[in-house]
């Protein structure tokens, strides 16, 4: 009677979170580093971010990094995403059980814009020139498990904003800086329930370095202390993403091979209204493997509509696939590998 009565709390805060947030005033363009929001792996596009719970592999680090509490040995993980007009995103990750102290792991994304020609405003057709704007995150992990029902982790990591990669610059165009994520799990005895909160992207503001020459209408604003000078100003500083996650996953169905997981989470960031994600897994073993269908739905995200993919696992070797469809950005596809011994 108390879970019954719990799934209902927890039904209820969602509908009520949910629908507050039709009515607030979406924050877009208010923070940078918006590829520290980008799903990191193929199982979790294809549940339309709904994963925050329920993830035991090394992929947890993105997703929430309580997961790696729950990894028994070591896993890695690598991701490759083939974004729109020749933009890729890539994420690795790997973690390791230390009997005593928990477990611990590394983590790297990485995102590339592709080539783009460098304009300026005296040469507006192109100087010939090629850059990029890249974007890097490394971290470390930890995780532990307190009881056998609940575990705590966390990332702290390295963030890294290149606006001009290419073009000899010395960083003179990026901004560093650092960030934490917390995440939190606890496991109920009802079906495999699990609830899940997690923090990401928590940190200082990030400002590129050096300065920039201010114009007015094609002219080069002066220095009104020096009219001979024309004037330089510093880069303004700007917010990472910040973002409260709640999640949760549950088996309605876990007879024999089969198994079918549904996953809810809702998402409030620093810099839009809320997105309330609803996602299935139903998994199928086979003598020698574990076969595994996915679909997902963001409801109030801007662009983003149903997700689909697939999984095979064998003996600890997982492959998965995932496609996203962004609307007027169209398909997107990821893939990546796991492995778990």
């Amino acid at each position: 009677m108390r879970v019954s009565k719990l799934s209902i709390v927890v039904g209820f805060l969602f509908a009520v979170l949910y629908s507050q947030a039709s009515d607030e005033l979406a924050k877009v363009g208010t923070s940078g580093a918006q590829f520290l929001k980008y799903p990191v792996g193929a199982r979790g596009a294809a549940l339309g971010n709904g994963l925050i719970v329920n993830v035991q592999d090394a992929s947890a680090v993105f997703w929430s990094p309580a997961g790696l509490a729950r990894i028994e040995g070591m896993s890695a993980f690598y991701t490759h995403t083939s974004l729109f007009l020749d933009m890729s995103f890539d994420g690795a990750s790997v973690v390791y059980t230390h009997p005593k102290y928990g477990n611990v792991g590394l983590n790297f994304v990485h995102f590339s814009s592709g080539d783009m020609e460098e304009t300026t405003v005296e040469q507006q057709d192109g100087t010939g020139n090629k850059f990029q704007f890249t974007d890097l995150a490394l971290g470390l992990s930890y995780a532990q498990s307190f009881t056998n029902r609940f575990s705590l982790g966390g990332n702290l990591r390295y963030i890294q904003e290149d606006l001009a990669a290419g073009l000899g610059s010395d960083g003179e165009y990026s901004a560093k800086n650092w960030s934490v994520d917390i995440g939190v799990l606890y496991l109920t005895d009802f079906k495999g329930l699990t609830l899940g909160m997690k923090i990401a992207n928590f940190g200082p503001q990030l400002e590129p370095e050096g300065e920039f020459q201010d114009w007015d209408n094609g002219n080069p604003v002066m220095d009104p202390s020096s009219p001979t000078d024309t004037l330089n100003l510093n880069y303004k500083e700007y917010h990472m993403p910040l973002s409260f996650q709640f999640g949760l996953g549950f088996d309605p169905i876990h007879v024999g091979p089969h198994r079918l997981t549904l996953f809810a989470a809702l998402e409030h960031p620093n810099d839009n209204i809320e997105v309330l994600n609803f996602a299935g897994e139903y998994t199928f073993k086979v003598p020698a493997a574990e076969l595994a269908l996915r679909s997902g739905y963001s409801l109030g995200h801007d662009i983003k509509g149903l997700t689909f993919g697939f999984g095979i696992n064998y003996q600890g070797f997982q492959l998965d696939y995932a496609m996203v469809d962004y609307g007027v950005l169209k398909f997107v596809n990821t893939f990546s590998i796991t492995f778990l011994r």
